[in-house]
């Protein structure tokens, strides 16, 4: 096996993968039933790739553990005669398509092998089995053969595995970390009782128990996962450079920072983390595909938007093209889970073919523009290893509100944060104050410091050191001392650390009060308006130049005794603290010193959605580039510019939900009117719609004003 060499993978493959930005995957396999061995099969298979209107047909090397074409590792599938897979890469690339091949991991896949060699299989601590295949056993080196058969016999344009099973309980692992470590894994099982270890990427939660590590609950399995991944990664990657370097190399089963660590060898990623996985929300859907694109270094994301056989009844075309066109809007590219002829009806499979072609439009015009993105989201991975599902609920909900409002956003991640990479950026939002790290604030400082805004909210208060907490860079900044963490979320106590007395628990309502005060443009509108607080906050005193925004109000504890009918009886007491600031220097900042994107606050404070949007534009200083005017919050959307053409792209998707919890997407209605501003960097004159709705342009002075009818799915508009 050749050696991995790092600066292999620094030279411009463009011009040999340049097909990615705009494949339009199909990831297909031979089901249940289909007759494989008769002659058209593989004509069947490529004919009805093209009727969808997709470009790049991936198809499986291997069925129950057969390989579909002739093999020197594995038999050749029964009753097949000839070369099945050579014949679909042919026909295939006579239509102008791409072709990938991929590996499953998995027992019914691998049927053959778990079978012959149950020993391979991957096993949890209790030596239960998962459904999955361990690399770390011979039956990594088994797929490794066929990779490198494929690769030198086969003109292949991308190969793709759909797990990382590198690190489990079964006896190949325990014997490589009993000679890596001196120690049997079991011996370990004390340490992992006593100390719950959760250091891994929320985006490893899948609907699968098995096919990606299982090993990660201390340090020494940590590590002995990271060398499984890196032994496995590496020999596919040498493969791919030794026999057929044009070949594109897609990863599945691979998060957060392993998939950072691995992004030079990867050329696409396929994430398959599904709505269920992300809490059953489509923003969480794109959240996560935004963060593994950050984490990859930019490559091509393919967006999961059909999934298996459970499409008939609960997943209709309508959801389909939803989730497309809701991975359209933040750089993914539509992908088709075996997407079967008996999926649908005629009618649908039309409906999807029309929608798939418009996407096609949207992806060669994206791929020659730039993201217009002054916005940038922070990404906190100490708060993302302890998610379940919402990689962090500030995070996840302060992305959806952003997404609500239509401000476009770049998910940056703090471990790579630098003051020259966000000077593109006007504004930062970090949701996840207490959190972060020192290292990434104090270039958040310097970045105010340079011009640069921030807004900031104090997220998570748990562990936070308030001994340290005033000698942290961006507390520095606004001056703040005399900190202290006041608020409580039990009716039991009192509002801050700083009044102590009962109130009576049969209110049931919370006592913490907070009242806006009346800064232009943030304060706009809810000037004395009052805001309930359900969670701590931090007290402290802020320099001069923090103009206060919220203050947090105690309550009348001499009506204590009286009988409550309201629940406001006890309001207004005397201020307690200033619970927001925005400050101006050479930068501006605004600081909630609440988690004010939590769920339970965000119920009772209901004004602070207004505040914080306003708060992000104050923070800004100018105008986006382009802008919805008064757009409905289920609108969703993402803008490009095209400079050597002159033109912008505006891709546009209207959710009829964001929740996929209690039954499927059926119908989506129409948006209505929608109104787009653009302060144009060139001279603009007419819009297409590259959907089939209809749009009309409008020249205002400096200013260009763009109506669309309506959105319903997707649209994407060139304006010229």
């Amino acid at each position: 096996m050749s050696t991995f060499d790092d600066t292999m993978l620094a030279m411009d493959n463009a011009n040999t993968k340049d097909w990615l930005p705009t494949a339009i995957a199909n990831l297909d396999w031979i089901n249940g039933g289909e007759p494989y061995w008769e002659q058209d099969y593989a004509a069947f298979k490529v004919d009805r790739q093209a009727s969808f209107n997709t470009n790049f047909l991936m198809f499986s090397a291997h069925v129950g553990g057969y390989a579909v074409y002739p093999s020197d590792i594995a038999p050749m599938a029964p009753r097949l005669k000839s070369d099945l897979l050579g014949r679909i890469i042919d026909l295939a690339h006579e239509r102008k398509m791409k072709v990938g091949i991929y590996w499953l991991a998995t027992t019914p896949s691998s049927a053959l092998q778990a079978r012959e060699h149950p020993d391979w299989q991957q096993r949890q601590r209790d030596q239960t089995t998962t459904g999955c295949m361990c690399y770390t056993s011979p039956f990594g080196r088994h797929t490794l053969g066929q990779v490198s058969e494929v690769l030198e016999r086969y003109e292949v344009d991308a190969i793709y595995f759909d797990q990382m099973p590198v690190a489990c309980y079964c006896a190949y692992c325990r014997d490589k970390f009993r000679k890596r470590f001196g120690i049997d894994m079991t011996a370990l099982e004390k340490e992992i009782s006593a100390k719950p270890f959760r250091e891994v990427s929320s985006f490893a939660v899948e609907a699968e128990r098995g096919g990606h590590s299982l090993a990660y609950e201390t340090e020494q399995l940590q590590q002995f996962t990271q060398e499984n991944t890196d032994w496995w990664v590496q020999n596919v990657r040498a493969l791919v450079d030794q026999h057929r370097p044009v070949c594109a190399y897609g990863q599945g089963k691979i998060w957060g920072a392993q998939l950072r660590h691995h992004r030079k060898q990867f050329d696409y990623v396929m994430p398959e983390v599904m709505w269920w996985t992300v809490g059953w929300n489509l923003d969480y859907l794109a959240l996560h595909r935004q963060i593994c694109s950050t984490f990859s270094g930019g490559k091509v994301c393919f967006d999961v938007a059909k999934y298996d056989n459970t499409n008939i009844e609960r997943r209709p075309m309508a959801e389909v093209r939803l989730e497309m066109a809701n991975g359209l809007t933040v750089g993914s590219n539509p992908l088709l889970r075996e997407m079967r002829s008996a999926d649908g009806a005629e009618h649908d499979q039309a409906e999807l073919a029309m929608s798939l072609d418009q996407a096609r439009q949207v992806l060669e015009m994206r791929r020659n523009a730039v993201r217009i993105c002054r916005t940038a989201l922070l990404h906190c991975p100490a708060v993302d290893r302890l998610a379940v599902n919402d990689m962090g609920q500030s995070l996840s909900n302060g992305y959806q509100l952003l997404r609500q409002h239509q401000v476009d956003v770049d998910v940056v991640d703090e471990e790579e944060l630098a003051v020259d990479n966000l000077k593109k950026y006007n504004v930062v939002v970090v949701p996840e104050y207490a959190n972060m790290s020192l290292a990434s604030e104090q270039v958040l400082a310097q970045y105010v410091s340079s011009g640069g805004s921030v807004v900031a909210t104090i997220g998570s208060s748990e562990g936070v050191d308030l001994n340290e907490m005033e000698n942290r860079p961006l507390a520095r900044l606004l001056g703040m001392s005399d900190v202290s963490l006041g608020g409580w979320s039990s009716v039991d106590m009192a509002p801050s650390l700083s009044e102590t007395a009962k109130i009576p628990a049969h209110t049931r309502r919370p006592f913490n009060y907070a009242q806006v005060g009346s800064f232009d443009p943030i304060c706009t509108g809810l000037a004395g308006s009052v805001m309930n607080f359900t969670e701590p906050y931090l007290e402290a005193v802020y320099g001069s130049q923090c103009i206060p925004l919220l203050t947090a109000r105690g309550i009348d504890f001499a009506k204590v005794s009286m009988q409550p009918f309201c629940r406001r009886m006890f309001w207004p007491g005397a201020d307690i603290c200033t619970m927001a600031v925005a400050y101006e220097g050479a930068g501006r900042c605004v600081f909630f010193a609440a988690p004010v994107f939590t769920d339970e606050l965000r119920r009772w404070a209901v004004d602070l959605d207004p505040m914080i949007i306003r708060a992000i534009s104050w923070a800004k200083r100018e105008e986006d580039e382009v802008s919805m005017v008064d757009a409905p919050r289920a609108l969703r959307t993402a803008s490009y510019v095209d400079e050597d053409d002159s033109q912008y792209l505006i891709i546009l998707t209207h959710h009829a939900t964001n929740d996929l919890r209690g039954t499927a997407v059926r119908y989506v209605d129409p948006s209505g009117p929608i109104e787009i501003t653009i302060k144009p960097r060139f001279e603009l004159s007419q819009v297409d719609c590259l959907c089939g709705g209809q749009a009309e342009i409008i020249e205002q002075a400096d200013r260009v004003q763009v109506r669309v009818e309506s959105v319903r799915y997707l649209e994407a508009l060139r304006v010229r």
